[in-house]
């Protein structure tokens, strides 16, 4: 049966053939422009996904990558800090070791203390430095320094051992307390005391404040600090005739150091608001954020309360039996135990602010890999810290051989005193120090081994997801080539072809 073609269908066949030799040419020359195999998903679906995925690799390596340089820079930063550190206690042991020998004049003991401050200075600065402008040793709050020169206390009579000491105002020089009277910092009136600013060659008459809680020595207001009940807080009078303070009663030293302001990773702190408020809370547990604790009210023997983790925006409710000096409340993370011995004591309303300190700054560097690039100043340089909302003074830290600000502070004191005996006892724990410092050094070695470990690794993990990307997506160029020119020749013979039958029309013969 014959079939009769229209001139409609010829021309219809003849431009779907000439359109789909052309969108094949098209297509090779757009592979041949972006020299990709794959430009949109339609070309291939299931390489789309696997180029998709190589390349999210490759930004989470760059990523890291990132990360890494960060650390690295921060830790050859701490390493270069602490190594000017450990130059400058090199430089203090030897003056010390000068300052302890018995041929030295009070004079010059004076003079080794001019250097004995310059090094505290250096030491405070160095405790201070930055990486891109961000403080190194103060934790998270690396807008500001980690360390601010302070004055502190020296008393090595044991009998006042339980006391602390807030220092204010400033001197230019250890200012020396003796006691002239026998008695308890918290008598009324408090103990007599003199004292002297120039290492003992004058001396001045000492008041207390009107209260009797602060004593006044000149420009330097010092307030004990004790538990009301410390058996430990008990000073005897000096021989004034008697020029040394072994076995003569009790000596104050009020000398330079560093407190510490940063942030710290101690134990969480519950504060409490009202601040007036007479039921106190501890906490248990480890904590991730802040956690805010609200009483809604008391009855029944029980507790109700709410507590938010987002700072007061929601809440959730709880109850908890109320245990005289002892209740717990369970919040996420751990649990608040408020001290009231009544239930009368706990007022609806009252909040307690859970709050964690957090100052390691951690930088993920590889999958379930994260590496911590800072240090805490006080752990490293020790000086003096007062825990927030503790109602202490500041207390030395790290113990007294690992206290770098201490030491130095304390060199200073035997220095200017001339102290023969202070400067020899000081010495061995000169060392300490410097050991400490080293152990911290290590640490930071060890830190930038493991960066750079992992750099490693990256580089490599890099190389092999590049070279996979590139068998998913780059053409072969020669293949390509010989392609685009069969296609080339494709076209070409349809083009001549439809011209030829277009041309063709019963017209023609008649």
């Amino acid at each position: 049966m014959a079939v009769r073609i229209s001139q409609r269908q010829i021309y219809s066949s003849s431009v779907g053939g000439m359109n789909k030799t052309l969108g094949e040419l098209m297509k090779l020359h757009e592979q041949n422009t972006t020299q990709k195999k794959v430009n949109r998903p339609a070309d291939d679906p299931y390489g789309s996904a696997q180029i998709l995925a190589a390349n999210n690799t490759l930004a989470a390596i760059k990523q890291y990558k990132d990360n890494l340089d960060t650390a690295k820079g921060w830790l050859d930063q701490t390493d270069g800090a602490l190594s000017l550190v450990d130059t400058e206690l090199i430089e203090l042991k030897t003056i010390l070791e000068q300052g302890a020998t018995g041929t030295l004049s009070k004079e010059q003991r004076q003079n080794l203390a001019f250097k004995a401050r310059a090094i505290l200075d250096q030491l405070i600065a160095y405790s201070n430095t930055t990486f891109s402008g961000r403080s190194i040793f103060a934790g998270h709050k690396t807008d500001g320094n980690a360390f601010e020169s302070a004055l502190a206390v020296t008393c090595k009579d044991p009998k006042v051992s339980d006391v602390q000491y807030k220092v204010s105002g400033g001197s230019n020089s250890t200012v020396i307390v003796q006691f002239t009277q026998n008695g308890n910092l918290d008598d009324v009136p408090p103990p007599a005391f003199r004292y002297s600013a120039d290492a003992g060659e004058t001396w001045q008459t000492g008041n207390w404040d009107a209260g009797g809680k602060i004593m006044q020595a000149g420009s330097v207001h010092v307030e004990p600090v004790f538990d009301p009940a410390a058996a430990n807080k008990t000073v005897s009078a000096v021989n004034t005739a008697n020029p040394h303070e072994a076995e003569n009663g009790t000596w104050m030293y009020i000398r330079p150091t560093a407190v510490y302001i940063g942030d710290t990773n101690d134990a969480v702190v519950a504060q409490t608001y009202p601040l007036g408020s007479t039921v106190q809370g501890s906490v248990e547990g480890v904590f991730s954020r802040d956690v805010v604790v609200r009483v809604d009210n008391i009855a029944g023997g029980r507790i109700a309360y709410s507590y938010s983790m987002d700072n007061g925006s929601n809440w959730a409710t709880s109850s908890a039996p109320f245990v005289p000096g002892a209740s717990e409340l369970a919040v996420p993370g751990g649990i608040l135990t408020l001290n009231a011995f009544t239930p009368g004591a706990i007022n609806s309303g009252d909040e307690y602010v859970i709050k964690p300190y957090r100052a390691d700054i951690e930088l993920n560097i590889g999958n379930n890999a994260s590496i911590v690039i800072n240090n805490v100043g006080k752990d490293v340089f020790g000086g003096i810290y007062a825990a927030p909302f503790s109602g202490s003074g500041p207390q030395a830290v790290n113990g007294y051989g690992k206290n770098v600000f201490e030491v130095c502070g304390e060199a200073i004191a035997y220095f200017e005193s001339n102290s023969q005996q202070g400067c020899q006892e000081i010495l061995e724990e000169l060392g300490h120090a410097m050991e400490h410092v080293v152990g911290y050094r290590t640490k930071t070695g060890a830190r930038v081994n493991r960066v750079e470990s992992i750099e490693n690794q990256l580089e490599f993990l890099r190389y092999d997801e590049e070279g996979r990307l590139s068998t998913l997506e780059d053409v072969d160029v020669s293949e390509l080539l010989s392609k685009l020119s069969q296609q080339q020749i494709a076209y070409t013979s349809v083009l001549k072809s439809s011209s030829m039958i277009m041309q063709m029309s019963l017209l023609n013969f008649i």
